[in-house]
């Protein structure tokens, strides 16, 4: 590897009665209801001045494409944090509104959404529910006191912090036909009884990526991107870390030892349904040899106080992987309705990426584990020669860098099913590629995959998702060099699939997030499509119809953009942007789009150049100012002074602004260098809107002083055209101290 860097959906009765925290509950419905619905309330954990909440609803009425909660707590209770929804509280009142994929509830349906509270004294349960403003009445004939079997979007236990919102979209309603189980015969696989061989790729950012302006969550555009791109290059399998290695980020699976942050579990969701839907295997490594930003093994010994090789002796550490494996794949999706260790799309689970000092005591200690938990599942190890001797490893993995020649991963392919394993190059690095090495490996049996590494997708605004380790791949590629080793890669892939190379994919519709006017004419960005290696701009001075006149003619590419349109005239004009493969098939154009409309990462809202711009403070120690200690871009950045210790602190624009259209929301953030972060300062971009001043967040991110780019997604904010307050929520923990200050710089649309 190489980089830089349970479900408890419950259908409820209703009859009123005092609740008890730490039981599961059917909570009453009101007098005057004219909702059918029922609601439960189910504690998941609680240490006595906080505890986490699962909150499911159950329709009874008509469908509803948007639903809200809304209930009052009869204690101290404070909201802290929401997961599969975003919520608002005053006073004692709190609404719970659903996330953009959990929005539809049909009749019958269930949705689960959860919090993080505080309280003092008791922690009594609400008693009385509204959904959509309406009490809960029950069902309309008698209250159902069956469990309900609509599974729901998982929950986040313990004291972890909301994370970022869950991605948006439905990779598929439906299991897709013929996906298959791979199963094992000696040292070949099979799928539906024939001969699996194949060629795939990594893409390790699957659950989580390090390469958006910090460590985030993918989008779900980013997702498809890379998966569809993996798809066009002929891939069968792909291999993700960050699909089973989540531990000790705030924003992984499991950010403390035995706590877990269950949102982590929406884009892994997401992906494995989506590559699903394209009958694309994996194979999900569950920890990491490296230090890596998504975890490894070294996050169990740091966390029981051992040396970190004791994690393949001490029974604390094996136990401890072990739950951690336990609450991975016993997870249900709610995309397919599988538990994860059911699932047929996983060819393997893989004990750990690149995984070095191993014994055979340990190998066969987790690979019989894995067998129990998920029988149908295939077990694979990284080559160490080691796991030669256990019966439940069926896979050995060797990885190549460099990549030297055909002989060198035939050589090894021969000594690893001379044991009687199957073998896989789990990666090969792209810029190693050659037909020359490749194409002899088609005609050795001995070698049952090769995985390259890795694809990165197109950015969500404009161009390409980029990663400086050496080996990433942009398809059809940044250039001539690239080009020849992507064409080289797809061309075995279909190959090793047995498969004749088809015409490459005609692109799907770019789409233009940017037409503003510059000093040089009109600059243009678009969102790039999967296959398309050249673009074509297309102007019209009468309307979003046309007629238009060709202003580039696959003179542009996704390394090119924004693109300037120099001639662009003084009046309004409209725009559109199709692309095109590299043999010059065309795919749909974009919707149309007019100068000034959509905005890009450099279409800033506020740069603090010449002043405050409105900004204010809360609980500040001093400020805000705009200062010149530290910017982004120009000279000047906002700057507030922070009291450190278990405070919350804000930074915020009030008044009404339209980003009607805007998909995502940025800021830059930065740390003084000064006082004592303590276990870490936690920052969120968020913004208010609608006459109830709702609250949608980004999720917390860790705030240094290398400075980092916020994001907050709008894609499910309601009421764009109405946002009352865009802001920078900064918590200081109780192990902080002292003063620091934090910058703010460059807050931006796209």
């Amino acid at each position: 590897m190489r980089l830089r860097a349970r479900y408890r959906p419950l259908t409820l009765g209703c009859a009123a009665a005092t609740l008890l925290a730490g039981a599961v509950v059917a909570l009453p419905a009101a007098h005057a209801a004219t909702t059918a619905c029922t609601v439960t309330w189910q504690p998941t954990n609680d240490w006595g001045s906080g505890a986490t909440v699962d909150v499911t609803v159950t329709n009874h009425g008509a469908s509803l494409t948007g639903w809200t909660l809304g209930w009052t707590f009869p204690g101290t209770q404070q909201v802290t944090s929401s997961w599969n929804g975003s919520y608002q509280q005053t006073g004692a009142a709190v609404t719970l509104r659903n996330a953009d994929w959990n929005a539809t509830l049909g009749t019958g349906a269930s949705a689960t959404a959860g919090v993080s509270l505080n309280y003092t004294g008791g922690n009594p349960a609400p008693t009385a529910f509204t959904l959509n403003g309406d009490p809960c009445t029950g069902p309309s004939t008698s209250p159902s006191t069956s469990p309900s079997t609509s599974p729901s979007p998982s929950t986040s236990p313990s004291t972890s912090p909301s994370t970022s919102p869950s991605p948006t979209g439905d990779p598929n309603p439906t299991d897709p036909p013929g996906i298959g189980r791979v199963t094992r015969q000696g040292t070949k696989l099979l799928l539906d009884g024939r001969p699996f061989r194949f060629g795939g790729v990594n893409l390790s950012w699957l659950g989580l990526d390090e390469n958006v302006g910090g460590i985030a969550y993918p989008t779900t555009f980013r997702i498809d991107d890379g998966l569809d791109t993996a798809k066009a290059m002929g891939a069968t399998v792909v291999r993700s870390h960050t699909l089973g290695i989540s531990t000790a980020h705030p924003l992984t699976l499991e950010p403390k030892l035995g706590q877990f942050n269950d949102q982590a579990f929406a884009s892994i969701d997401y992906a494995v349904a989506a590559a699903k839907a394209r009958r694309l295997h994996l194979v999900v490594p569950l920890t990491d040899n490296w230090h890596w930003y998504h975890g490894g093994r070294h996050d169990f010994t740091d966390w029981l106080g051992l040396p970190e090789d004791a994690f393949y002796t001490d029974p604390r550490a094996v136990a401890a992987f072990e739950a951690y494996i336990d609450h991975l794949l016993n997870h249900v999706n709610p995309y397919t309705k599988t538990a994860f260790k059911d699932e047929p799309a996983v060819l393997a689970w893989e004990l750990g990426n690149e995984l070095t000092g191993v014994n055979t005591t340990w190998i066969r200690t987790i690979s019989a584990h894995l067998k129990q938990l998920s029988p149908q599942t295939l077990v694979a190890s990284h080559w160490s020669g080691q796991e030669y001797g256990v019966d439940e490893v069926d896979i050995v993995d060797a990885h190549y860098y460099p990549f030297n020649s055909a002989d060198q991963i035939r050589n090894d392919a021969r000594d690893i099913t001379s044991h009687g394993k199957v073998y896989l190059a789990g990666e090969y690095g792209s810029t190693d590629v050659t037909s020359a090495k490749l194409d002899p490996l088609v005609g050795d049996p001995n070698v049952t995959g090769a995985l390259f590494w890795q694809i990165f997708p197109h950015r969500d605004d404009f161009g390409y998702v980029q990663h400086n380790d050496g080996y990433t791949l942009h398809y059809p590629g940044d250039d001539a060099t690239m080009r020849g080793r992507a064409d080289a890669i797809r061309r075995f892939q279909y190959a090793m699939s047995g498969v004749t190379v088809p015409p490459v994919p005609a692109p799907g519709a770019p789409l233009l997030t940017s037409a503003q006017r510059t000093g040089g004419g009109v600059a243009l960005a678009w969102r790039g499509s999967t296959t398309a290696a050249r673009y074509t701009v297309r102007r019209s001075t009468t309307g979003a119809d046309g007629p238009w006149t060709t202003i580039c003619d696959k003179c542009a590419s996704d390394n090119n953009t924004p693109w300037t349109d120099t001639a662009a005239p003084a009046t309004a004009a409209w725009y559109q942007v199709t692309g095109y493969t590299a043999d010059g098939v065309a795919g749909p154009a974009s919707p149309a789009l007019k100068t000034g409309e959509g905005s890009t990462i450099g279409t800033t809202l506020w740069d603090f150049e010449s002043g405050t711009d409105g900004w204010a403070g809360t609980n500040l120690a001093g400020g805000p100012w705009s200062v010149t200690d530290w910017a982004t871009s120009g000279t000047h950045s906002l700057k507030g002074d922070l009291t450190l210790g278990a405070r919350t602190a804000y930074l915020a624009r009030t008044g009404t602004l339209d980003l009607s259209g805007r998909t995502t929301l940025r800021v830059s953030a930065k740390l003084a260098g000064w006082g004592n972060a303590g276990s870490g300062i936690q920052v969120k971009v968020y913004v208010k809107t609608g006459a109830s001043w709702t609250w949608y967040d980004g999720g917390p991110a860790t705030l240094t002083t290398a400075g980092a780019t916020l994001t907050l997604s709008l894609a499910g904010v309601a009421n764009l055209g109405d946002v009352r307050e865009v802001g920078v929520q900064v918590v200081s923990p109780a192990d902080s101290s002292g003063t620091s200050a934090v910058y703010l710089d460059n807050v931006t649309v796209a």
